[in-house]
């Protein structure tokens, strides 16, 4: 596994773990749009981690992917 993936999957782990409230004002990332709308897109290196906020304590990763292909198809 490389540097990157395994930094996504810490990065999960933590989230996880801790609450996505504890995350989500300096990781939110950006908000999605067009067919990706109500998605969100947080940067880890060349990688992007696609997911949901459900509500204040669920969040659903869609996917991990790299950058060149994220957004090329709705993951949902």
């Amino acid at each position: 596994m490389n540097k990157t993936v395994g930094a996504c999957g810490t990065f999960v782990n933590r989230w996880v773990e801790e609450g996505p409230e504890e995350h989500i004002g300096r990781a939110a990332g950006h908000r999605l749009r067009g067919r990706l709308t109500g998605l969100r897109s947080y940067r880890v290196g060349s990688y992007r981690i696609i997911y949901q906020l459900r509500n204040s304590n669920t969040v659903r990763v869609v996917a991990i992917r790299h950058r060149g292909h994220a957004y090329g198809t709705d993951p949902r």
